[in-house]
């Protein structure tokens, strides 16, 4: 636990973190000091005082690729590397693309560059092209088909190379159990040095022979200084051989496992076995997870319900082996030193917290025991805590046996929520403060400090005051130094000045939410996520469940119908299949709307797998209700075959009114033939707020209001909105086509009194179309708005539109025609020339940060910069970082 740890100087902070990355540790004057508690102090081997290979904590970019969700077990965001922790505003800068040399995506293509704008597809042919200091970034999204991957590059000592994730973003390499043979890992180094890996996922990789997903040997060459750090290996190994999650074998030396989440593995989480010995292995910081391996694939697969994990840790004839602050929770064993044959050690076991051991804690054959040194561990729940030379005993037993174990604690560890897999300690836990204090890492699982001489056992640090960042080589510019400013569930942000950024008022504690990243800024203690949410879905859970944390729902469609005023959904991290035609159950009131959220901290996505192209084709409709939040979720690959939109608002069955959806993504959405949209609001729905939201590729149009009855009361702000050819990553035949080339921005047709503001629209055949009406009577006010690139117009004004319609403060540029107006194409100079509409527009070159990997903050020196209009109805922009009055900037976002 922290004990008198503060920086010397105040910083605004973020709401989870006061300084983004190291290179503001200088401006916030940071630094410890140890007033704790006098414990024994131990400089192990290796001894620094912080990681030199650390990634950082990069801003985020909100990709156009398709976002990927967590596991539904993971922890809420406090949990992630600092760089995903970070992620939440959505901002990047220059610098943070700088740690990037080569670049690889889910739909890039080996024949590409390696570039942003054209990056590479496979592990394999990328990690080719590396040298010394160079570092492989992995953009987010799905990887398939990329197993039995053999690197092909080294660094050096001083400049290692390194495969990790783009910042912000979540790669997941998924094996799809697709090969059982000797090319079912991931990874193999087999003649590689100096190699980090570093912030990436794999899941469901499996082979026949026992071996890894990541796999380690030096059958073809040495292999030595391997980093892993930051990543998550879940479901991974056949249930016959008993894969793991990392192989060590025959001979690698100075292998450093740190801060990474091992979840369910047929074998191990960790093996490091075979003869010749491997040596120099660091394993720390790490949490390990047993139980059964979620077979979710619904091909033929090895996996089955038998796979249950069996080991956190085998040490075979590992040498120079040194294990400090690991969580490890729920194994047969969860340390096993069993199967060597030429075992000499040393072996340390020291500040580890194991529990629920179905068989023991720690098993220690006689071949080991000369050589075996462990104490200050923490044990609670296990069978037995040490099996020693075969005789089972509890940790105290095991001390008076021998001169291990002189200061283990048994003991609950009060974990916030383990069935949640939040291994986190509450206040007042015994496992606070009872560590061996280590030289040779100073931070825990988090990156945040632990203090010199209040170590806590464990994985996490019980926190009491700021975090400390984590050392990085390429050091990463922050991306803002005001706060965050939290969203209003149901109503609009005050206003705030230019000092400091003000929360606006809200029924719960919502938080802002990137789904890209994956991380929001969570609450962040347990009963500040419970109060969030009421009621849970996981895609794991069952409509028969209790609808709680630790027995949630599976689908929508069940859990709405039993939201009332005032009561939150919110669904688990993860990837929900077989949701569409969800008809919305419930309705609020307009103190205490119904509200269906991301859990705190995790990216759930919705994914219509192209599957129904009829009537059940969307994925939300909402029919008879009223005062509904939808906050935080992603939708992909749902189409109908009648022009609709994934999210359809009509009033068909009874009244619509006051819906809001905020900080969301929608992404390749809708059939080529129909044109479908993202959202579509429909026959005289009232009072829509649709803001803080990123629409990327639709068939048809992000937001389509339009039939007669008219709607009216529509709000439109502060989204994002990128065209192109949708993303037909779905191997079923489905709908999505090579030509389904999103055309419009916003169709606006009957809707009335509609206010479109601070939008950023991209890429588009028309920005906004005010066109296909037939009982038009306005009033339609658009002011702020960036629209780039439109290939026919950024805005098309009907005849019948015109004399309802005021635009002014808009940005334009790179459009085939800026406005046009009653059949005519005219510049805006010549539109606000020709009529009273666009007398402040600016037509110039926006200067977007990186438009090409859909970050469109605007650089220092953009001409829209202070040009928009100020107004009251919001004062927050599209990261909910404040726009200051009087200097509003044009577009989604305001330069900070």
């Amino acid at each position: 636990m922290k004990k008198g740890f503060t920086f010397a100087s105040q910083c605004r902070v973020h709401a989870l973190l006061c300084c983004s990355a190291a290179v503001l540790l200088t401006a916030c004057g940071g630094g410890t000091s140890g007033a704790g508690t006098a414990q024994p102090t131990q400089a192990a081997a290796g001894s620094s005082t912080s990681p030199a290979n650390q990634s950082s904590a990069p801003a985020a970019v909100e990709a156009t690729s398709a976002p990927v969700a967590v596991d539904a077990g993971a922890p809420a965001a406090a949990d992630a590397p600092a760089d995903k922790l970070l992620a939440t505003s959505g901002v990047v800068s220059s610098a943070a693309t700088a740690a990037c040399t080569y670049y690889i995506a889910p739909t890039g293509s080996d024949s590409g560059a390696g570039t942003l704008a054209s990056p590479w597809k496979t592990v394999k042919y990328a990690s080719a092209k590396l040298t010394a200091g160079k570092t492989l970034c992995a953009r987010g999204g799905t990887y398939y088909g990329q197993a039995g991957l053999i690197w092909k590059s080294s660094g050096t000592a001083a400049a290692p190379v390194t495969f990790r994730n783009y910042p912000g973003e979540t790669p997941v390499f998924d094996g799809q159990w697709g090969d059982t043979g000797t090319d079912g890992d991931f990874l193999v180094f087999s003649n590689n040095s100096h190699v980090v890996v570093d912030g990436i996922t794999a899941q469901h990789f499996a082979d026949q022979y026992g071996n890894g997903t990541i796999d380690l040997h030096n059958g073809v060459g040495p292999v030595d200084d391997i980093t892993i750090q930051n990543s998550t290996l879940i479901d991974n190994g056949s249930h016959t051989a008993q894969d793991h999650h990392i192989y060590i074998a025959t001979g690698v030396t100075n292998v450093t496992i740190r801060n990474n989440r091992f979840i369910r593995a047929a074998g191990s989480a960790i093996q490091a076995y075979h003869s010749p010995a491997s040596s120099g292995i660091k394993i720390y910081n790490n949490v390990m997870i047993g139980g059964t391996l979620k077979c979710s694939q619904s091909k033929s697969n090895p996996c089955s319900a038998s796979a249950t994990q069996h080991w956190g840790l085998i040490i075979g004839d590992a040498k120079s082996t040194q294990i400090y602050n690991n969580t490890i929770y729920g194994m047969q064993y969860g340390m096993d030193f069993n199967y060597g044959t030429t075992s000499t050690g040393p072996y340390v076991v020291k500040n580890n917290l194991i529990v629920n051991s179905t068989v023991a804690g720690i098993r220690v054959a006689s071949a080991y025991a000369p050589y075996f040194t462990s104490d200050y561990n923490g044990f609670s729940g296990n069978a037995s805590d040490i099996n020693w030379k075969g005789s089972n005993m509890t940790a105290a037993q095991f001390a008076v046996s021998t001169t291990n174990e002189r200061h283990a604690v048994r003991a609950n560890p009060l974990f916030v929520n383990a069935a949640a897999g939040d291994f986190h300690l509450n206040a007042g836990s015994p496992m606070i403060d009872k560590a061996l204090s280590l030289t040779m890492f100073t931070t825990d699982k988090d990156w945040l400090a632990r203090p010199s001489g209040a170590f806590d056992i464990g994985a996490y640090e019980k926190q009491s005051s700021a975090p400390v960042a984590p050392a990085t080589s390429a050091p990463v510019a922050s991306e803002t130094t005001s706060a965050p400013v939290a969203p209003a569930t149901s109503a609009p942000a005050p206003s705030q000045t230019t000092s400091a950024p003000v929360a606006p008022a809200t029924s719960a504690p919502v938080t802002p939410v990137l789904p890209t990243s994956g991380v929001a800024s969570a609450p962040t203690t347990a009963a500040a996520v419970a109060a969030a949410c009421t009621y849970y879905i996981a895609p794991t859970g069952s409509d028969s469940g209790a609808g709680t944390l630790a027995s949630p729902w599976k689908t929508v469609k069940y859990a709405s119908a039993k939201l009332t005023a005032g009561k939150t959904l919110c669904a688990r991290g993860g990837t929900y299949y077989g949701q569409a035609g969800l008809i919305w159950k419930s309705s609020g009131t307009a103190a205490a709307p119904v509200t269906f959220r991301n859990y705190p901290g995790e990216t759930p996505v919705f994914d219509g797998q192209w599957g129904d192209t009829g009537t059940d084709g969307d994925f939300l409709v909402f029919s008879n209700n009223s005062h509904v939040v939808v906050d935080g979720i992603t939708a992909q690959h749902f189409a109908d075959q009648y022009g609709n939109g994934t999210i359809d608002l009509h009033n068909g069955v009874g009244p619509v009114d006051d819906i809001t959806i905020q900080n969301s993504t929608l992404i390749d959405n809708g059939s080529h033939t129909a044109q479908d949209h993202h959202i579509y609001i429909a026959t005289g729905v009232t009072n829509v707020t649709i803001r803080n939201n990123r629409f990327i590729r639709a068939a048809g149009s992000a937001i389509q209001a339009y039939h007669s009855p008219a709607s009216s009361g529509i709000k439109i702000y502060n989204n994002v909105m990128i065209g192109g050819t949708l993303k037909c990553s779905q191997s079923k035949s489905n709908p999505c086509s090579a030509s389904a080339t999103q055309h419009w921005g916003l169709i606006i047709g009957d809707a009335k009194d509609t206010q479109i503001y601070n939008n950023t629209i991209y890429g588009m055949q028309y920005g906004m179309d005010f066109n296909y009406g037939t009982t038009s009577t306005g009033p339609y006010v658009v002011k702020n708005n960036l629209i780039v690139n439109s290939t026919v117009a950024g805005i098309r004004v009907a005849s019948a539109y015109a004399p309802y319609f005021t635009s002014d403060y808009n940005g334009f540029s790179g459009n085939a025609s800026d406005i046009n107006w009653k059949g005519s194409n005219m510049s805006a100079t010549q539109f606000a020339v020709s009529t009273t509409n666009e007398r402040h527009a600016v037509r110039a070159n926006p200067l977007f940060v990186n438009a090409a990997a859909g970050d469109f903050h605007l650089n220092a020196g953009s001409p829209m910069i202070n040009k928009a209009l100020s107004l009251t109805m919001f004062s927050t922009d599209k990261d909910w970082l404040a726009r200051p009055s009087g200097a509003f900037d044009i577009g989604a976002y305001e330069k900070q």
